[in-house]
């Protein structure tokens, strides 16, 4: 007796609320939160409604609510480790040419060129 009456009332339920979140304007639509946690976390959501309440900033400690990321996921390659570096005192040709084999080739000291850029 307990079970029909049951399902009866988790279906009416359930199809109430899947045809208010079909059918209501996307600014009403209660799953309008679940975009808006996805493009923002939870702790934001939370200090926005306390400053449209408040109309004032919020005073919170010193220090970031960001988080940065550890040095748990840094990984080395080993075959770029494996060879010694230069010394500091070796002298390095950072001479680059552009065209090489055009009539007149442009070389530059240092691999930097400011120009302008145009896409079609």
């Amino acid at each position: 007796m307990f079970k029909p009456m049951f399902h009866y009332y988790v279906n009416k339920i359930s199809n109430y609320t899947i045809a208010r979140l079909l059918s209501d304007k996307y600014s009403q639509n209660i799953a309008e939160i679940i975009t808006s946690l996805k493009r923002m976390s939870t702790l934001n959501m939370i200090e926005f409604n306390m400053r449209a309440q408040d109309g004032k900033t919020i005073n919170r400690p010193l220090g970031s609510p960001k988080h940065f990321p550890g040095y748990d996921m840094l990984m080395f390659s080993t075959s770029i480790m494996s060879k010694l570096s230069l010394p500091e005192s070796a002298s390095i040709d950072m001479r680059v040419t552009i065209g090489p084999k055009a009539t007149k080739p442009l070389t530059i000291n240092i691999p930097l060129m400011i120009s302008g850029m145009a896409y079609v």
